[in-house]
């Protein structure tokens, strides 16, 4: 008998603390029309209008988020938006529920409404990457909205160093940013062909999103061996007496140290042309279509030599002593393909890369620096000049690297065009501008394409 009381006392206390529960709830005294929702990345921007109640002291708002995961967002009487989150696919008619709160903690009697939400910055972020074969790797490009957020992280599959199995291998964690990118990824395992998988997520820790990029190919690259293609330049001083001409732009000497032992000044031992040589176009003949890597342009190291001689009627005055201002420092390079149409003129020319830097550029600043006065080479604090071929010899050479996009359609180019359109400016201190007439010079000129079989 005792036991029927117990229980019967127990459900009266129950049904007692119900409808006190129920008495709390109170009416919002308005409805959905009070509040509207705009989509934006990842969930959805809420704007309400609270009735004019002292007692009121704020709004909560309830819903699921992509992983049905309960989730309250709290808005102030202070505030007229509310930014709801957790959502990666863009989603359509959410259920949510709104809630006025007083100053007591108390809560008015719930509000049906739905809202939706645009794709997350991690998700969308998959709209605008293009992953693309590249040299010794890959590169993959990214056009991001105003609004991008979230992780990204790449890999490619490989072999696991420590378990001897194919496994994906990570190569890079980078926050998602809104604009254009363009990254570079090398991979130390030489796969020519690759999977790469990019994943993303959010702020909150969440996987959002996975995509593989299959038949990725990295490219290896090699020096191409002069033997192998041809140089002209209408503008190229041949005069084999000075050694001046285009075959020394090919003879292996990238700092310039062939001035020894003999240090001969009459003698040149390096690429010039001119007079009024930039804007003439320098034309390479790979004999074939090639995968086409790089150029890479060396400049003479400063080395203690006196270019040309007083007594030289022809180029005595040709350097004024000087090397520097006859480098290039804005270069264009573009490449045809075989069959594209009868002398140079005349061919159809792709832009391939380029490289520019202001022609006034201090010394030390410039791509070319080492081949003047300019602290490249210090010992003791004191500008270090080139003595002898066994200090030549410690010295790494000064050089200048445009790269190119693979060719998309992996057919290659035959044709070269670097266009030097101007050189470092020089004046002395008396004013003068040197180099007026717009000598080229180079030390040597490397070619770097897909190595072949």
């Amino acid at each position: 008998m005792m036991k029927k009381h117990i229980i019967y006392l127990l459900a009266l206390i129950s049904i007692m603390a119900g409808c006190k529960e129920e008495e709390q709830l109170f009416a919002p005294g308005i409805g959905s029309e009070a509040f509207s929702f705009q989509p934006i990345s990842g969930g959805a921007v809420m704007k309400y209008r609270l009735p004019a109640d002292g007692n009121l002291m704020g709004i909560n708002v309830r819903y699921k988020d992509f992983k049905g995961k309960e989730i309250l967002r709290t808005g102030s009487v202070y505030n007229d938006t509310l930014v709801l989150v957790g959502f990666n696919e863009a989603t359509k008619d959410n259920p949510a529920t709104i809630t006025l709160v007083r100053k007591d903690g108390t809560e008015s009697e719930p509000i049906s409404t739905s809202f939706s939400t645009k794709d997350s910055g991690a998700y969308a972020f998959f709209n605008g990457v293009k992953v693309m074969s590249g040299w010794d790797g890959f590169f993959i490009s990214t056009d991001n909205a105003a609004d991008a957020n979230g992780i990204a992280h790449v890999f490619y599959l490989g072999t696991n160093p420590y378990t001897g199995k194919s496994d994906t291998i990570l190569l890079k964690d980078f926050v998602i940013k809104a604009g254009k990118d363009t990254m570079e990824f090398s991979l130390k395992q030489k796969i020519e062909k690759n999977t790469i998988i990019i994943r993303t997520e959010d702020f909150r820790g969440y996987m959002v999103r996975e995509e593989a990029y299959p038949n990725i190919y990295a490219y290896n690259t090699s020096k191409l061996d002069p033997s192998n293609f041809t140089f002209e330049c209408e503008k190229s001083i041949e005069d084999e007496t000075r050694m001046m001409g285009s075959k020394y732009l090919f003879d292996g000497d990238v700092k310039g140290d062939s001035y020894y032992p003999d240090k001969d000044n009459s003698k040149f031992r390096f690429y010039v042309a001119g007079p009024h040589a930039t804007d003439v176009p320098m034309y390479i003949d790979l004999g074939k279509n090639r995968l086409c890597a790089q150029i890479r342009l060396y400049a003479m190291l400063y080395i203690n030599r006196r270019l040309g001689l007083s007594s030289d009627k022809v180029y005595g005055s040709l350097f004024g002593y000087n090397y520097f201002d006859k480098v290039p420092c804005d270069i264009e390079v573009f490449g045809a393909r075989e069959g594209s149409g009868t002398g140079y003129d005349n061919m159809q020319w792709e832009r391939l890369g380029s490289y520019s830097q202001d022609p006034k550029t201090t010394t030390n600043e410039r791509w070319s620096r080492g081949c003047f006065n300019d602290g490249y080479l210090q010992v003791n604090q004191k500008q270090l000049i080139i003595s002898s071929w066994d200090q030549a010899q410690e010295v790494p050479p000064v050089s200048l690297s445009i790269g190119f996009l693979p060719d998309k359609e992996a057919i290659g180019y035959r044709y070269l065009k670097i266009i030097p359109h101007q050189v470092f400016y020089n004046k002395l201190s008396t004013g003068v501008e040197l180099n007026l007439d717009r000598y080229v010079a180079l030390q040597e000129l490397e070619v770097y394409t897909r190595t072949e079989e």
